[in-house]
């Protein structure tokens, strides 16, 4: 398994998002042509702005507190405990052409597969 930090994100694009019941799924082409599939465990929140296809300049991790605070409400509000809220972090997809976030996701982890092309 590998970590997010571990992988270049710019002059990349977002490929196709698949979102299922445990996890939110992104596959992810790299400026080399090579793919990344990431894995978003137990998500909360993602606000997406026609981001497949669009070139991204980097992936920041933990920039959108807004969206942080806004999951944060919503397990609350479900009566889950505070502990529940405990160690989540924000994706944010920025894209290369406006600098403005395109897709970004609340969750508690991140796995990142390396595709075989």
């Amino acid at each position: 398994m590998e970590h997010i930090q571990d992988y270049d994100f710019a002059d990349g694009k977002i490929m196709h998002i698949f979102i299922c019941q445990e996890y939110v799924e992104v596959v992810f082409k790299q400026w080399n042509c090579k793919k990344l599939r990431l894995f978003f465990e137990e998500y909360w929140e993602i606000r997406d702005s026609h981001s497949i296809g669009q070139d991204i300049i980097r992936l920041a991790v933990n920039s959108s507190k807004e969206l942080i605070d806004k999951a944060v409400m919503n397990i609350l509000d479900s009566g889950a405990s505070v502990k529940e809220t405990v160690g989540l972090n924000s994706y944010s997809f920025i894209s290369s052409w406006a600098e403005s976030i395109i897709f970004e996701i609340v969750a508690k982890s991140v796995r990142v597969e390396a595709c075989s092309n």
